[in-house]
């Protein structure tokens, strides 16, 4: 919770909503302790990049990592499935990854 609380105090981000955020990034990605302030600074970023709420990426996310790519298309990021492999493409870069939750999670992460 401190983790938490500083991170809000650094960013456009409420206490509240990065609490329910974090929640569902652990409890439906598996994300942990260690892993959750480096996750949420990339998809908050993401997210602010699109003037969006941080909860629409992360909910755009968990659909990611389930094979669900609909909603990424909100935030200007396109994947192509292409048998065990997807082709990402944001901000005129394509990149292919593996066609698992790690992967597909990874890219996200990266960007």
């Amino acid at each position: 919770m401190g983790q938490l609380s500083e991170f809000a105090k650094k960013t456009p981000f409420e206490f509240g909503e990065l609490t329910d955020v974090a929640l569902k990034l652990k409890n439906v990605a598996g994300i942990g302790d260690e892993e959750l302030i480096p996750m949420l600074t990339s998809l908050g970023d993401i997210a602010a990049s699109q003037a969006k709420p941080i909860s629409q990426i992360v909910e755009a996310y968990n659909d990611a990592i389930t094979g669900e790519f609909e909603r990424l298309k909100e935030f200007g990021i396109k994947a192509r499935q292409e048998g065990d492999n997807v082709t990402f493409t944001f901000k005129g870069q394509e990149q292919t990854v593996k066609k698992t939750s790690e992967s597909i999670g990874e890219y996200l992460q990266s960007i």
